[in-house]
């Protein structure tokens, strides 16, 4: 059974973001974009631990400049 595929267009700011994205985590587009969609849809089981790892690395990120500007 072959995988379904179809195509977007998306705006240029967009697709450097995603581009980054991939090569920050050392994944492809395509992973990148599942990774969003099951995000999006809420099908969270479905996201990669390099989407989690992401996320949880922003949150330390924002936690640490909130303990920085205490202190």
């Amino acid at each position: 059974m072959s995988i379904p595929q179809f195509s977007i267009r998306i705006p240029p700011t967009l697709d450097k973001l995603v581009k980054q994205f991939a090569k920050d985590n050392n994944i492809d587009k395509t992973k990148v974009i599942i990774d969003a969609l099951n995000h999006y849809l809420g099908n969270i089981k479905q996201t990669s631990l390099n989407q989690k790892l992401h996320e949880n690395k922003q949150k330390i990120s924002a936690i640490e400049l909130n303990i920085k500007n205490k202190y």
